[in-house]
């Protein structure tokens, strides 16, 4: 499997007149991580009960960048041609202790 640099990043966020969230697109960097794509099976998906056309990936990452994940909403891979935008971060992520974290990631084609 091919490891991948990966920046963790914090969407900003701006509040309207009504307290409603609104993201505005932009992000900050939170830190920085390798991660290598675990892929799915048509099986796992359906034992979720998800739907197979979603666009989902699940990522294997140190745990050492733990403390940079909790702070994370979204992670973009780095040269990596399939997604080029900055996927969502599911929760909840999967301690594999004591060396990697399972996170599921929404993937946006851009």
């Amino acid at each position: 499997m091919r490891w991948y640099e990966a920046e963790l990043l914090t969407e900003n966020n701006t509040t309207d007149a009504l307290n409603e969230v609104l993201g505005d697109g932009s992000f900050t960097l939170a830190g920085r991580t390798i991660a290598r794509i675990s892929p799915w099976t048509v099986e796992e998906i359906a034992a979720l009960g998800r739907e197979v056309t979603e666009t989902q990936l699940r990522l294997e990452i140190p745990v050492h960048a733990a403390d940079d994940l909790d702070k994370a909403t979204h992670i973009r891979l780095l040269e990596y041609g399939r997604y080029t935008g900055a996927m969502k971060i599911i929760y909840p992520i999967r301690d594999l202790s004591p060396r990697w974290l399972s996170v599921t990631v929404k993937a946006v084609r851009t």
